[in-house]
């Protein structure tokens, strides 16, 4: 029988979480560079300093509060510390698996400066799936970024 340590237990529930209350994207810099982002929001502290401790990124309270007058907590990594918070949670999610694939793949996807790199359109046309994913209405990328689509 696998004995599992408490860093495994501890990926699990945070995979478990990102699951259920994060979101993986794509964000837009100008001279139309993506780069992948993730983000937890909820009313609780405790996972999303968890995720702050086991990887980095930001961590902060939101001025906003729920309707019950609950405070929000919100986790957000981009880029390099969003691929290694993917990678590490990748086994075990469930849910999100194929948002996580895509986000890995669209980060791998390193352009060449001047922007005539041939893959650029295959990382816009990865970007639009995911952004996809995440919209409830299946929206197009350019209104849920609100930023240009490139004739690529």
């Amino acid at each position: 029988m696998k004995t599992y340590t408490k860093r495994d237990l501890d990926l699990a529930r945070l995979a478990s979480v990102l699951d259920c209350e994060g979101c993986l994207t794509i964000r837009w810099h100008e001279g139309n560079k993506l780069s992948i982002s993730l983000s937890v929001q909820m009313t609780s502290d405790e996972y999303c300093l968890l995720f702050k401790s086991y990887f980095g990124g930001q961590f902060h309270k939101k001025k906003q509060i729920t309707k019950g007058g609950l405070p929000v907590f919100r986790y957000h990594a981009s880029r390099e510390v969003a691929k290694e918070v993917i990678k590490s949670l990748y086994p075990y999610l469930l849910i999100k698996k194929s948002r996580a694939e895509l986000a890995l793949k669209i980060h791998s996807i390193k352009l060449s400066h001047g922007g005539h790199d041939k893959r650029i359109s295959e990382k816009w046309k990865l970007a639009k799936e995911l952004v996809s994913m995440n919209s409830k209405k299946g929206g197009q990328i350019s209104k849920v970024l609100q930023f240009p689509i490139p004739n690529a």
